[in-house]
């Protein structure tokens, strides 16, 4: 790789990156996918607040409140027409309500990011107090498939608290089974509720009387009518058309019956009705806001007119420089009958940067806009197809201008830009947006598809991964839709491949006629309008952002034999296109393939991706496509055979000399880290890492017969180490912190060839940081083993948790300076008598060490930590 294309170390991060790690003293969290810290997850929401969410009437009363209390958890999901969040809390003030002697308190999900993993199985089990706990719009990533199951049966088993789910996902995109339609019930609207819609409905236009007297006229009743509705949305799509047919009969001679069994089985039916909303009740005008609410569906409103503002300037100006700007009162004719406002109560990210104010997060009300229905949202863009095409196509191209414009950093502070994507809340919930549209309009016909691939194929070429994660989303969305759309998904992630496979031909080909590769390498990049640019030195998609020293400098042969290998020298747009792929494989066998066993399409798939001798792809196949593959699909033979074939091949590192780490086995230690978190897998990790210990033990050749070239043995021991250190350990069996310790200290004691022993030692440092108090005794023992350069390491990770732990100690008013210092991030108190500073649990710890008899490593590990611990603030610190 030439210099001024290397991986800028600061800017990688794991798409993968679940399981949080110690690294050279530093503790990293995976930016793709992480764990929110546990006491900022929730807020606690006032009673009061909660109160006020009564004001608007429940449209569903059935038997929820009465499962919540029996199952102490319920999902609310599916696409039901009903805003489920406000439901959610207005479920949990019943609750209350109900219990009010019991003290309980309500807390609401703060999410930070759509990327946010939270373990509400650790949160129910860490607080004490009753409460119920609400999490919105999640998504199965959030959680994981089996997060709900295990949450409800530690909530059934502690009987202390209440879990409130809202998700726009199905019941079958869960991975649930038939026993937990308990938890996700089907949402029903008693007919009581249903009337009481539609009189208020009736009332809204004036119509009450006259819709009793025309059902005198049809010889039916209101109990008949009461039954026809199904949802609310049915009953707002009946009085809608029923209100045009008054009026129209108001406009025309004479006064004929109307006909109430016409207006109903066409309230019923989505795409006629939306067909006659646009057509027949629409004005041009409100035609294209339409299309442009569609657009920005669940945007804040701000947000959403700031983009509509865009798309009207840059596409539909152009083709109708008479069509003035859209606004709020355009939007009576669509309230009610398309889209409705949806209140969110969101908290600001606190800041770090303040050197003296102690920061707070700080609540806002917003709305945003939902369209009442995803179904009717896809119709109306089939429908608005027919007539409206190229305002549709045109806009797309300012949909993709929009999201590749947000990834530069300078663009949030121009004019108009802030409120369109000016935070991360904002540019995540776009990006949601927008990638849900551009699915959607592929969908609406084959020529529709043709049009969104090169929107799709403009943001997959992206150097920023988060824009191209919105094309794979988009692609990945289409294998929920049926046979055919598969097929077209299947055939977009052919195309799409094809490219980054030309330039591996081209590659091969000059390397086959002994051309440099590096040089040629720049004149086979593909040639789009965007290629014209020069694309920034930085290298997007953040793996973990120092794994380095543990992994140190590799044999000679390894590098050499990677190196061989791939044939990428530098990273390039069919690069991207190439990790796209990959991650949008990952995105459809995990939230979209609802079956046990993974099909031959998509496993031919995995291989082909394996096959890849560009570097790139192999980091995104390895952290994202296996990380999400593996948890759902370990069990099955073929898989497991798979990752083993990956070990054993490539066992070197993906970037070597640039100290970052990066290899297969790590990401296979990962993925199988990921995959134990899963109950079905919990003895199936176990089993296959004793199995692979074995094969290594077994047929590696004693340390005087050992060649120095890197064995698969030596591999697949390293990517059993590696697991043992990132798995996320509790205290349910079969594996416990300190068995997977022993297993460490076991192999660490007969090793003497650094790059098992490197692992080793990097899986130590990072049980050490989340574990000590476990292991300390255990850690105690294993320390007269490390040469004095691995102490270095450990010493690293001590000072990471003392730092962890400082962080948290608050000193009162007076005894402290007013201005803290930085180090690493992080804004740390002073005390103004050193000595009365209260010492962290690790100080503690470190001076008993220190003291141990018999421990002479022991205790010089202790006194070279402490002496770290008082130079960390000093040294390492920016004053402020």
């Amino acid at each position: 790789m030439t210099q001024s294309n290397q991986p800028k170390q600061s800017n990688i991060n794991t798409s993968g990156g679940n399981y949080n790690e110690y690294i050279q003293g530093h503790y990293i969290q995976g930016d793709y996918y992480y764990y929110g810290k546990t006491q900022d997850n929730f807020v606690e929401i006032n009673l009061e607040e909660l109160n006020f969410q009564l004001s608007k009437p429940t449209d569903i009363k059935t038997d929820l409140l009465s499962i919540l209390e029996t199952e102490r958890l319920l999902v609310l999901g599916g696409d039901a027409g009903v805003d489920k969040n406000e439901l959610a809390l207005q479920l949990a003030f019943l609750l209350v309500k109900k219990l009010v002697t019991s003290g309980v308190s309500v807390k609401q999900w703060k999410r930070s990011s759509s990327l946010q993993i939270v373990d509400i199985e650790l949160e129910l089990r860490n607080t004490k107090s009753p409460t119920i706990f609400i999490l919105t719009d999640i998504e199965p990533k959030n959680i994981g498939f089996y997060g709900l199951q295990q949450a409800h049966k530690t909530a059934i088993s502690l009987k202390t608290h209440w879990v409130l789910f809202s998700t726009d996902r199905s019941f079958s995109s869960w991975h649930l089974e038939n026993s937990d339609r308990k938890i996700f019930p089907i949402l029903k609207y008693p007919s009581n509720d249903l009337l009481k819609k539609l009189q208020e409905q009736l009332k809204k236009y004036n119509l009450y009387q006259e819709f009793i007297d025309c059902l005198k006229s049809n010889n039916k009743s209101l109990e008949f009518v009461e039954q026809e509705f199904k949802t609310p949305k049915n009953v707002i799509h009946f009085v809608e058309l029923f209100h045009q047919e008054v009026e129209k009969n108001k406009s025309e001679p004479g006064q004929k019956i109307i006909d109430i069994n016409a207006l109903i089985r066409l309230a019923k039916n989505d795409e006629k009705f939306i067909r006659n909303l646009y057509y027949q009740v629409l004005s041009s005008r409100e035609q294209l806001l339409a299309l442009g609410l569609s657009f920005f569906n669940g945007c804040f409103e701000d947000q959403l007119f700031a983009g509509l503002e865009e798309v009207v300037l840059k596409a539909w100006r152009k083709r109708d420089p008479s069509l003035p700007a859209l606004d709020y009162c355009d939007l009576d004719e669509l309230k009610d009958n398309y889209f409705d406002f949806s209140q969110n109560d969101l908290y600001e990210i606190t800041s770090s940067n303040f050197k003296v104010i102690e920061t707070k997060s700080y609540k806002i009300d917003i709305r945003s806009i939902k369209i009442l229905s995803l179904e009717n949202r896809r119709l109306l863009y089939k429908v608005a197809w027919e007539s409206h095409r190229r305002q549709i196509i045109n806009a797309l191209e300012v949909l993709t201008d929009i999201v590749k414009e947000s990834a530069v950093e300078a663009n949030h502070f121009l004019s108009g830009k802030w409120e369109l994507y000016g935070d991360p809340l904002r540019r995540e919930k776009l990006y949601s947006v927008i990638s849900q549209t551009i699915s959607d309009i592929g969908l609406v016909s084959t020529s529709a598809l043709s049009t969104v691939q090169g929107p799709l194929l403009r943001l997959a070429t992206d150097e920023n991964s988060k824009v191209r994660a919105v094309s794979a989303s988009a692609i990945a969305r289409w294998y929920s839709s049926g046979n055919k759309q598969q097929q077209e998904l299947f055939r977009t992630l052919q195309t799409f491949y094809d490219i980054p496979l030309k330039k591996e031909d081209k590659l091969e080909e000059l390397q086959e006629n002994n051309w440099h590769v590096g040089k040629e390498n720049q004149d086979i990049q593909l040639k789009s309008k965007d290629s014209e640019q020069k694309l920034d030195n930085v290298f997007i998609f953040k793996i973990l952002k120092k794994i380095a020293d543990f992994f140190k400098q590799l044999q000679a042969d390894e590098e050499n034999e990677e190196i061989d290998y791939y044939l990428d020298k530098d990273t390039g747009l069919p690069d991207y296109i190439g990790a796209t792929i990959a991650v949008a494989l990952g995105d459809v066998i995990y939230e979209y393939y609802g079956e046990n066993k993974l099909s031959k399409d998509f496993y031919k798939w995995l291989e082909e991706l394996l096959e890849s001798r560009l570097r790139f792809v192999h980091l995104y196949f390895g952290y994202y496509t296996l990380f999400w593959v593996v948890p759902l699909h370990l069990q099955e033979e073929k898989i497991r055979n798979l990752l083993k074939e990956i070990i054993q091949k490539h066992r070197g590192m993906l970037y070597p000399g640039l100290g970052l780490g990066l290899s297969l086995t790590h990401a296979i230690a990962k993925s199988l880290a990921h995959a134990y978190a899963y109950p079905k897998n919990r003895q199936e990790v176990p089993n296959l890492l004793d199995s692979w210990y074995s094969e290594a033990v077994k047929n590696r050749h004693s340390e005087d017969k050992r060649s120095k070239k890197i064995t698969q043995e030596d591999a697949l021991l390293k990517t059993v180490v590696l697991t043992y250190g990132l798995i996320k350990y509790d205290e349910k069996p079969p594996l416990q912190v300190d068995v997977a310790f022993r297993r460490l200290e076991e192999i660490f004691k007969k090793e003497n060839d650094s790059y098992v022993r490197d692992a080793v030692i990097f899986a130590v440092c990072n049980l050490t940081y989340r574990y000590f108090d476990q292991i300390e005794a255990q850690l105690q023992d294993l320390l007269l083993y490390f040469k004095s350069e691995e102490q270095e390491e450990i010493v690293k990770a001590l000072t990471a948790i003392y730092l962890e732990q400082r962080v948290n100690i608050q000193g009162q008013e007076g005894e402290v300076y007013q201005r803290k210092i930085r180090v690493q991030e992080r804004r740390y108190q002073l005390w103004k008598v050193p000595e009365n500073r209260p010492l962290t649990n690790i100080e503690k710890a470190m001076n008993r060490w220190s003291k141990l008899e018999n421990k002479a490593i022991t205790q010089q590990i202790a006194i070279q930590a402490l002496i770290s611990f008082s130079s960390a603030l000093g040294i390492k610190a920016q004053y402020q």
